[in-house]
């Protein structure tokens, strides 16, 4: 989305290199092991949502637990989103910020109002194509605005792997803090509900594996990488303390400064197609809301056209938060920053129970409640939300490589894992395993046997129950 176009040139501005190391290599990662057997067992149960799954392998707490925490984050996720359209509309369009906020919400909700299938893969498509032509072209144009020499005898000394010869964090070696940047961006490829959406609807599971897998390699790279050196070429056109706001903002100065009136427009475009992927995220939120609260708990076994009007109904309020939520995030950074914190740890630990789940039977129902939330409230949010906000002095005292918020994560992950095999020992002891045949299609790797014909007949049945489809007619 349009976020992805500006948090590469964000992480490389600050980090160098490190930035292009930490975007791709994490996104790759997580989607190699979503496409390996995360999304096969989640086709073979039927679901529609990732967090439905959760209840299947482990239990309905885990369920709400994965569902509400990615509402409550990806309304932000949307409203970031939105903002970076605003600021592009004001530093190259000339409106005012609000009037870009409009703007980007009017035409996000026109490409969901539109909706279909068709139309997401067209804006998906329009974005991809859109969004390389704009990355290489704008890093060309601005290679040439500053001479090739310069690029080759000032810039291209500094493109290394150990950011600017500096400690990303102090005392602190860049290899293990670029390890923890990693851990921080590695689970959103998992958890995601929109990658899990999108390869949910293919028609095989091979083809929901493949669509996941092969472009996100050549695509991450190809999309990323001049979008990282153009961060760390920014660093040396408008250095650090030369203009307020985030680094990510560079890329519309270079938009602004250096591109031609006509590949501005095509860059406007990019950021327009991307803009669609707003409404993609109004619509998971919304699914999200409709099938694992709405129908989970209010009103079960009512008729398919009802949950479709309620979906459609949250998405239009889901639209609306981002130009509520922008003035609470402008107005108050300290609520904003504590809100984005406090989700942020609590739903980071969801990707151990998706890691772990369909590996084997040995992971018990409660463990991965009982996990994330001892990697949560044990560390994740004493240490990383709490004590830094309310106890300043005592956060003074911690060291950095127990609490600097890109150093939480090996903790947090580690004591959610820790705590799930805890857990299932104590559970498989005094229950047992869980059946075999209960988990027969949850549990999809290390399996002995192979699937039969009988096997894909009742995925099939499932995944044609679950879409109201009966003889090819939706019903």
């Amino acid at each position: 989305d349009a976020g992805d176009q500006q948090v590469p040139a964000g992480l490389s501005y600050n980090f160098g290199l490190a930035g292009l190391f930490i975007f791709v290599p994490s996104c790759v990662a997580g989607s190699f092991l979503l496409s390996t057997y995360i999304i096969p067992s989640l086709w073979r149960q039927g679901v529609i949502t990732n967090a439905s799954w959760l209840e299947r392998r482990y239990n309905a707490a885990m369920r709400q637990w994965g569902a509400w925490l990615q509402m409550l984050q990806r309304t932000v996720v949307m409203a970031s989103a939105i903002t970076g359209m605003a600021f592009l509309f004001q530093y190259i369009v000339g409106t005012e910020f609000w009037e870009g906020v409009l703007l980007a919400v009017a035409i996000s909700g026109f490409m969901t109002i539109m909706g279909g299938m068709f139309a997401v893969s067209a804006s998906e498509i329009y974005t991809m194509v859109l969004g390389i032509f704009f990355g290489w072209t704008t890093l060309f144009y601005v290679i040439g605005a500053i001479g090739w020499d310069n690029f080759w005898n000032v810039v291209w000394p500094e493109v290394r792997f150990t950011t600017f010869g500096r400690d990303i964090v102090a005392g602190l070696p860049n290899w293990l803090t670029i390890m923890g940047l990693f851990l921080i961006c590695f689970p959103y490829s998992i958890i995601n509900q929109e990658y899990v959406a999108k390869s949910l609807s293919a028609s095989s599971e091979w083809q929901s594996r493949l669509g996941l897998m092969i472009p996100n390699i050549p695509l991450w790279i190809a999309w990323v990488m001049p979008f990282s050196i153009l961060g760390i070429i920014g660093r040396f056109v408008y250095p650090p303390g030369s203009f307020t706001g985030p680094a990510d903002q560079v890329l519309f100065f270079f938009m602004r400064d250096v591109l031609p009136v006509g590949l501005v427009g095509f860059a406007v475009a990019s950021f327009v197609a991307a803009s669609a992927d707003i409404g993609g995220t109004a619509d998971t939120v919304s699914s999200l809301f409709t099938i694992d609260f709405y129908r989970r708990f209010i009103k079960k076994g009512a008729p398919e056209s009802h949950y479709v009007k309620v979906g459609r109904i949250v998405t239009g309020i889901v639209l609306v938060i981002p130009v509520v939520w922008i003035p609470i995030q402008r107005a108050l950074p300290f609520v904003a920053g504590l809100y984005i914190a406090l989700t942020g740890a609590l739903i980071g630990v969801i990707v151990i129970p998706y890691i772990v789940g369909p590996l084997t039977t040995f992971f018990s129902r409660n463990s991965a409640i009982i996990g994330c939330l001892a990697g949560a409230f044990i560390y994740g949010l004493p240490v990383s939300v709490i004590i830094p906000r309310f106890f300043p002095d005592i956060a003074k005292t911690i060291p950095a490589w127990m609490s600097h918020s890109w150093y939480v994560p090996f903790w947090t992950f580690g004591i959610t894992f820790l705590t799930m095999v805890i857990v299932s020992l104590i559970e498989n002891k005094i229950k047992g395993r869980i059946p075999a045949e209960e988990l027969k299609d949850v549990v999809v790797v290390g399996r002995p046997e192979t699937l039969k014909a009988s096997d894909i007949n009742n995925i099939l049945t499932k995944r044609a129950i679950s879409a109201n489809i009966i003889g090819g007619v939706k019903i």
